[in-house]
């Protein structure tokens, strides 16, 4: 969403209650666009989950793709956050 101009919390909010789950990504601050390890990056993951408490959101589908650095150590990166941050 933010890389087409949109703020993923806004979203949320906006939508609330639509949906129970999300599809999850952070977004390195380099060019060309690839993505980081969740928390890693540039998205807004306190403003984010609070949204997704307030929307009701019971899932966050974690994906990584092209991302700056190794790819496992980025999942393990990402698992770790979202333990912390969300169970």
């Amino acid at each position: 969403m933010l890389v087409g101009g949109a703020d993923p919390a806004a979203y949320i909010r906006k939508y609330k209650n639509r949906c129970i789950d999300i599809h999850v990504k952070d977004l390195a601050a380099m060019k060309p666009v690839k993505f980081a390890a969740i928390g890693k990056g540039i998205l807004d993951w306190k403003d984010i989950f609070a949204a997704g408490r307030e929307a009701g959101i019971e899932w966050y589908i974690y994906e990584q793709d092209n991302c700056y650095g190794d790819p496992f150590g980025c999942a393990k990166i990402s698992f770790e956050f979202m333990s912390k941050h969300l169970l």
